[in-house]
């Protein structure tokens, strides 16, 4: 073939240029609109709350223990494909998540550091699933004897190694085999040749207490384990702490720390808000509707609320679907301008209304923030959760997949 004919073949296509307003909004193929397009409401993420945010729980533990990043739940909700190349730029030495899935999807972004997936391999679970834990090498969790016989058989058909990590139930009663099964279930698998095993752990149930006794027998029970099998003289990790116990029990350090919502800027439980922490996340939505409500008047679905007098309303984008709960209706006020404006009538699935009569020339288009990065705010995090009876985490990863994730600083 002619060598130019060739390269004429080989080189690549000139960019197509853009026509139309329309078209800057499309990516490749039909009607697949780019992430960046018609969404309003946007969630700041910013990167310097979370940078700082790791090194106080860094800070908390004597070297050389490692960090790990918990990022199951897409970052607890903060977009774990925007936070992940962050952490793995010398922040974090492992990451976590809940399932094999959630592993993949961080894995392109994890720049090589290990993963560790916290759901067991069980009886009956896909082998395709364990083909791509094999071929990434992903830190798989076994705790149970049907699950090691089941993954053993389907590995010895491929000749192939998977790491693993052992969980042990101190006493949560959740996942993870007894204290008494332990010693059997980890000879068995040292036994099989297609396991290596690289941690084992536990998880505190009350660690963020403020009686720490309850943690104290868990964290006994693990340290009994460690001495009895030796398991101190092996190279493997052992690690118990969350954030909780990572800022409460110095002594359950061990070789490493995994943080969740400590990373994200808030705690729960007994030891506080003052630990210096920063909120990542903040949640903005434009005004898009401005309306006279009369005196007498109701407003929204139920009428659940009526006009004490003549007043503005506004509307913002963003209900329920969006992770505002509805029952925070009537309840929480929202900002605009640094002003106050307590939400009015029933949330509902795409909307939210807000009394204006405080906030001086509104405007359509004006941004309310939703969801505060700063501590004390009528709209904060720990101020939602508290009205309704939650947690922190829950509203967190509520945060519903129309709100852009943009990250900042």
């Amino acid at each position: 073939m002619d060598s130019k004919k060739e390269q004429g073949l080989l080189a690549k296509p000139a960019a197509k240029p853009i026509n139309s307003p329309l078209e800057s909004l499309y990516g490749i193929g039909p009607l697949r609109l780019r992430d960046s397009s018609l969404k309003t409401v946007q969630a700041y993420i910013n990167r310097v709350n979370l940078k700082h945010n790791v090194e106080i729980l860094k800070k908390k533990c004597a070297a050389p223990v490692k960090f790990c990043a918990v990022v199951k739940a897409d970052a607890y909700g903060h977009n774990a494909r925007l936070l992940v190349p962050v952490l793995a730029g010398g922040y974090a030495d492992y990451f976590a998540v809940s399932n094999i899935e959630e592993a993949e999807r961080i894995y392109p972004f994890a720049k090589g550091k290990p993963i560790l997936v916290f759901a067991p391999l069980y009886e009956g679970i896909a082998p395709d699933l364990l083909q791509l834990a094999q071929a990434r090498g992903f830190h798989c969790t076994i705790c149970s004897p049907a699950g090691l016989r089941y993954v053993n058989d389907y590995m010895e058909t491929t000749g192939r190694s998977l790491p693993v990590q052992m969980k042990v139930d101190t006493g949560m009663g959740r996942v993870g085999c007894l204290a008494e099964e332990f010693e059997d279930l980890y000879h068995a698998i040292r036994e099989k040749k297609w396991f290596q095993i690289t941690g084992v752990y536990s998880h505190f149930a009350n660690a963020d207490d403020q009686d720490l006794s309850k943690a104290r027998q868990q964290a006994a029970v693990f340290s009994e384990l460690v001495t009895r099998l030796g398991l101190s003289q092996w190279p493997i990790l052992k690690h118990i702490s969350s954030t909780a116990a990572t800022m409460q029990l110095p002594e359950a350090h061990y070789d490493m720390i995994r943080c969740g919502i400590g990373m994200y800027g808030y705690t729960t439980g007994a030891y506080g808000h003052s630990c210096g922490l920063k909120p990542v996340m903040k949640v903005e939505a434009p005004l898009i509707q401005i309306k006279k409500l009369a005196a007498g008047q109701s407003c929204g679905y139920g009428g659940t609320y009526i006009a004490p007098n003549d007043m503005l309303i506004g509307l913002i984008p963003f209900g329920y679907a969006d992770g505002l709960f509805r029952s925070l209706s009537n309840r929480i006020s929202l900002k605009i301008g640094g002003y106050e404006a307590p939400v009015v009538g029933r949330i509902s699935m795409d909307l939210t209304m807000i009394d204006l009569s405080n906030v001086p020339h509104p405007t359509e288009g004006m941004m309310v923030t939703v969801i505060d990065d700063q501590p004390g705010s009528c709209c904060d995090i720990y101020h939602m959760a508290e009205q309704i009876g939650t947690t922190p985490y829950e509203i967190l990863i509520s945060i519903g997949s129309r709100v852009k994730r943009v990250i900042v600083n």
